[in-house]
């Protein structure tokens, strides 16, 4: 091992034809994890606020379950990468209307999850057991129904964490993503379109691209084994 890290140290000049410093996105792959936790963070936010209401509708007089059941159809009926380009195109590129757009269009499938698992545990002796002593509406869905929806939503999140790096490289590829300031893996691949000698501009943000979105889909096959 020591002696391929010496060897590596000597050769590095020919195996790579630049110098870091002068790489002006070096340092961007953050951008695409950033934004993806945000994402996460915008959609779990919309969802629990969605779920704390439906899953215990019987104390409110209008069909919350039903309208927001309903919504949840009709979001899933639109095309999601066609929705995301038409409001890309309304809205100017930014940081942060990427984040939003992709966490208003791509929440459904996390919130129908989310649903049937809370809707489920509402079932549960042991929330039935607090609604018999009294205990509040508050108090059973944070002591008792929260902790054990979550565990099997964490499988549901690493296949979300991979589908929006998947969808922000697109994007970015396409040039409706973060704006020509933010660099990511997908308008990086979008610039070795205009210089096919430099191979390394396909190559490393495209295995990268790969290798994380490979991880994340066997981190949730792991996990729901």
């Amino acid at each position: 091992c020591l002696a391929f890290l010496l060897l590596t140290a000597l050769f590095i000049p020919n195996l790579i034809p630049w110098n870091w410093a002068e790489i002006p996105f070096i340092e961007k792959a953050t951008q695409t994890i950033l934004f993806t936790m945000l994402f996460l963070f915008l959609s779990a936010v919309l969802y629990f606020i969605l779920n704390r209401f439906q899953a215990y509708k019987k104390s409110i007089s209008i069909p919350v379950d039903l309208i927001i059941s309903r919504c949840i159809e009709i979001m899933e009926t639109i095309p999601l990468l066609f929705l995301i380009i038409a409001l890309s195109a309304i809205f100017s590129p930014s940081y942060w209307s990427l984040i939003g757009i992709i966490g208003i269009s791509s929440w459904t499938s996390i919130a129908r999850f989310m649903r049937a698992e809370v809707l489920k545990i509402r079932q549960k002796d042991y929330v039935e057991s607090g609604f018999a002593l009294g205990l509040s509406n508050i108090q059973i869905m944070k002591n008792h129904v929260l902790p054990n929806a979550l565990n099997p939503i964490y499988i549901n999140l690493s296949f979300g964490i991979a589908a929006a790096i998947l969808i922000e490289a697109t994007l970015s590829f396409l040039g409706l993503g973060m704006g020509v300031e933010q660099v990511s893996w997908g308008s990086i691949l979008a610039s070795s379109r205009a210089d096919y000698t430099s191979w390394w501009l396909a190559v490393y943000p495209g295995v990268l691209l790969f290798l994380t979105l490979y991880s994340l889909n066997q981190i949730g096959d792991k996990l729901s084994k």
